[in-house]
């Protein structure tokens, strides 16, 4: 729904997510390829979605003329990407690996600066490189890039 707020129609929108290869990362795939989007995602190696999974969303992408793509490099992702969502690196119940996945997942944290001297079709971040502080947010679209340049107050 936020992405048919920014853009409208989202077929043929380039959304990456970025993070662990879980369960919002299977729901962004299968979603994104019934709707028409081309879904990219990137994950620290090790950490990869499921393959019946992402072989189901190729599936539906291909009939719905979008992609799913797997990269393990974020600035690869983030390149042309439309809208770009990140997930926390350590999910519920899972806190007793957080030591062991805050190295793994940093070069995957986007940062939550956002500039409004983008073009038209650049996702609202610089890059996606390590921050110095993890993320505390919930998983969320962090970056968004407007189908026209922002209006200045």
């Amino acid at each position: 729904m936020t992405l048919e707020e920014h853009f409208g129609n989202v077929a043929g929108l380039n959304f990456t997510y970025v993070g662990d290869g879980n369960n919002v990362c299977h729901s962004l795939m299968l979603t994104g390829a019934q709707l028409g989007v081309n879904v990219t995602v990137a994950t620290p190696r090790g950490y990869s979605p499921d393959i019946e999974i992402v072989t189901k969303a190729r599936e539906i992408a291909e009939a719905n003329g979008c992609e799913v793509r797997l990269t393990q490099d974020p600035q690869l992702a983030a390149e042309n990407a439309d809208a770009i969502y990140t997930d926390v690196c350590v999910s519920m119940g899972m806190e007793h690996e957080s030591s062991k996945r805050a190295p793994i997942f940093r070069p995957f944290q986007v940062p939550q600066r956002r500039s409004h001297r983008r073009s038209p079709r650049r996702p609202a971040v610089n890059s996606l490189r390590p921050s110095r502080k993890p993320h505390a947010r919930a998983e969320s679209i962090v970056a968004v890039a407007p189908r026209r340049p922002a209006q200045r107050s």
